[in-house]
């Protein structure tokens, strides 16, 4: 009978340390995993602050020029901007989807509104299409919804 509970004894502790080792090393592997997720989003913070300033200035200057009074002065400064923007530092941060809706309305600001239909119908892509991108670089899809849907 002692050498029975000796026995059970034996394995019981084996098995609690085995088990022991085994959570040991599960926690271990999640913290890492942990460490390693928190070093990504502090390497791309610096990006997505970027892109979210420039998606923002972005978005305001496509409303104010589709908002344009004729002769206001903020119009041109804006115009002016929105080249810079379109040539320069918009294509450090944009995707394809706000790539094509910033080309539309640079089409749309020369005269061709095509696909758009009006100046303030591309503004209005504009914004959706750069709202859909930092939804995607943050990984926030609640900022996402039918972003398609008639005003």
């Amino acid at each position: 009978m002692a050498t029975n509970l000796e026995s059970i004894t034996k394995v019981v502790t084996a098995l609690v340390a085995a088990g022991g080792l085994i959570v040991t090393g599960m926690t271990f592997a999640a913290n890492q995993r942990l460490e390693i997720a928190t070093r990504h989003l502090q390497a791309r913070q610096p990006f997505l602050q970027e892109q979210l300033k420039l998606y923002t200035e972005a978005t305001k200057v496509t409303s104010r020029l589709a908002n344009e009074t004729a002769g206001d002065p903020a119009v041109e400064a804006a115009r002016k901007r929105f080249w810079e923007l379109y040539w320069g530092e918009l294509a450090l941060v944009e995707d394809r989807d706000v790539e094509r809706a910033i080309v539309a309305m640079g089409k749309c600001l020369n005269g061709d509104c095509g696909p758009c239909g009006t100046l303030r119908q591309c503004a209005l892509q504009v914004a959706h299409a750069c709202r859909r991108s930092l939804a995607n670089s943050w990984g926030v899809r609640d900022w996402i919804k039918d972003s398609n849907a008639a005003p």
